[in-house]
């Protein structure tokens, strides 16, 4: 039980830093223009990058699946866990739910998982 919490509090935590945010009813930085589209598009993308490698490696320590059902499992529960974010922002002042945030999120999510394989796993097995 004390594995469990170490890998998936930090999961669950994040998650909810994530859903305060986006309960913030103005996060646009103001620098004008395309700046703001890129620097709240890198933070989507950063926000799910670092939430699918909690969430990934909470599944290698936890879970009894064979290594491509925990990518995947973690992929898709990450993905189902934007599509909740960007409906809930749909119910804060000012800010809107986004296929285009989605999409951004969900490349995060998967070079995430990606980048956590090949450099973090290739070096623990080396």
């Amino acid at each position: 039980m004390k594995k469990f919490f170490i890998y998936w509090l930090p999961v669950v935590l994040y998650a909810a830093v994530i859903f305060y945010l986006s309960s913030l009813p103005n996060v646009s930085p103001n620098l004008g223009g395309l700046w703001d589209i890129i620097v709240t598009d890198a933070a989507h993308f950063v926000e799910y990058f670092i939430l699918s490698i909690l969430f990934y490696r909470a599944m290698l320590h936890t879970s009894s699946f064979k290594e491509a059902y925990k990518k995947g499992v973690s992929a898709i529960s990450c993905i189902l866990y934007a599509v909740s974010d960007e409906i809930h922002q749909s119910f804060i002042p000012t800010r809107t739910a986004s296929v285009g945030d989605l999409l951004i999120d969900a490349v995060g999510i998967i070079l995430g998982i990606y980048f956590f394989c090949k450099f973090f796993l290739n070096k623990r097995k080396a």
